[in-house]
């Protein structure tokens, strides 16, 4: 699939400016979890495809679009993922296809609304940190950029990215680690697995740990961060801790 997600990208390199990607749940989400719940499900395998399709994945792909329509006045144009659709893709080629989207272009991240359900708006989530912390820099994570690519100017420009929720509100490193806090108390509450939504938080809690380490000084982050240190560990740190 490399051959096929090459093309796909090349296409939105056409775009000589930055974009506004709009993270929205597709398969998974909240709205799959209540679906679950009201017929006595643990997980998706058990849903038939096409009830799946209408109850859950063309729901989010409604609500997705009218969320990207609001954001179509901001300065960078929106992108709306869940509109492309490509024969035969599996979901990890089509998260290989908006990472690397995100990390080449995007300059804002929307999050759509219960974002913390969902297992891919959590990893974009996850990325969009990762760049903006700098642990996407030119020695890893920008090897999939084109050859003629001046990586120490776009790794600038990757650190310049943004998170921001429905109402857009920024979202820090700790705002959304703590959204998906709650998300996973609900899920396990209910009796659902939150493996995925664990595995993402555990990242977000790694990037804040590594600025708070005490082999790391509070200038050195100033310096590495260019100013934007500025997410309150403590109340990460109680609530990653709150789920053991």
């Amino acid at each position: 699939m490399t051959k096929e997600l090459d093309i796909v990208l090349s296409a939105y390199r056409s775009f000589r400016s930055p974009i506004a990607y709009v993270s929205m749940p597709l398969t998974t989400g909240r709205r799959l979890y209540d679906l679950l719940q009201e017929r006595g499900l643990k997980d998706m395998r058990h849903v038939e495809r096409s009830e799946l399709v209408s109850q859950v994945i063309e729901p989010n792909i409604a609500e997705g679009i009218q969320f990207a329509e609001k954001l179509r006045k901001r300065e960078f144009p929106p992108v709306a993922p869940a509109v492309f659709k490509a024969r035969d893709w599996s979901q990890d080629e089509y998260m290989s296809l908006w990472l690397q989207l995100i990390t080449e272009k995007a300059r804002e991240i929307h999050m759509s609304p219960n974002w913390g359900f969902s297992n891919g708006c959590v990893e974009e989530f996850v990325r969009a940190m990762e760049m903006q912390y700098g642990f996407i820099n030119t020695s890893w994570g920008m090897e999939r950029f084109p050859s003629d690519a001046d990586k120490s100017k776009e790794y600038l420009s990757v650190r310049q990215i943004r998170a921001y929720d429905s109402e857009e509100r920024e979202l820090k490193l700790d705002s959304g680690a703590l959204i998906v806090v709650d998300a996973i108390k609900d899920l396990r509450k209910r009796g659902f697995d939150s493996t995925k939504l664990f595995a993402g938080l555990q990242k977000l809690i790694n990037i804040g740990g590594y600025f708070n380490d005490s082999s790391t000084s509070s200038k050195e982050c100033f310096e590495m961060l260019d100013g934007t240190a500025n997410f309150d560990w403590g109340s990460m740190l109680k609530g990653f801790k709150s789920l053991n």
